[in-house]
């Protein structure tokens, strides 16, 4: 008995070591990290989302790209992203899981680099930190024909985006 538990204990080392040595040295996240599922980045990646809601607070604020924002996000098949929220530029990284029974998927967002552009008023200044906030916050994410919504943790829409094929903003 003792042979094989030894045996056993040697055997898991050298499995742990080996599950390192192939994932650079770092163990695997339970949270969704690296590339999208490729269904999902498939549908989404490619275009350019234009933002066309938001809810800062407790309220939903629709918005009308041509008239009053050009924030907008690029997805990445890689997982990466970029994105403005019409006066800040940033980048950083995306995953997301398969999607689940209601047809939303688990996502995560993290920005790494934004700009740091004056913006013309109080207001402007809260709405562009807000996007960004909001897009690092939101953990779910659901589809429809050209828009996709980012919920957060209770399941509230907090963004909208929307895809134009003429890509007019």
């Amino acid at each position: 008995m003792r042979r094989f538990l030894g045996f056993l204990a040697l055997a898991l080392t050298f499995a742990m070591a080996m599950g390192c040595a192939t994932n650079g040295g770092k163990a695997k996240a339970s949270t969704p990290t690296g590339q999208p599922d490729k269904g999902i980045a498939a549908r989404l990646t490619g275009k350019t989302w234009l933002l066309a809601g938001y809810a800062p607070d407790k309220a939903f604020f629709p918005l009308e790209p041509e008239h009053g924002t050009t924030a907008m996000l690029i997805l990445k098949p890689d997982g990466s992203l970029g994105g403005s929220t019409g006066w800040n530029e940033f980048s950083g990284s995306w995953a997301a899981r398969r999607e689940g029974p209601k047809g939303e998927c688990p996502v995560t967002f993290r920005i790494v680099k934004s700009s740091k552009e004056p913006t013309p008023n109080d207001i402007a200044e809260r709405f562009d930190r807000d996007v960004q906030r909001l897009l690092v916050k939101s953990v779910k994410l659901k589809e429809a024909k050209d828009s996709f919504v980012l919920l957060d943790a209770a399941g509230k829409i907090i963004l909208r985006f929307i895809f134009r094929k003429d890509g007019a903003f």
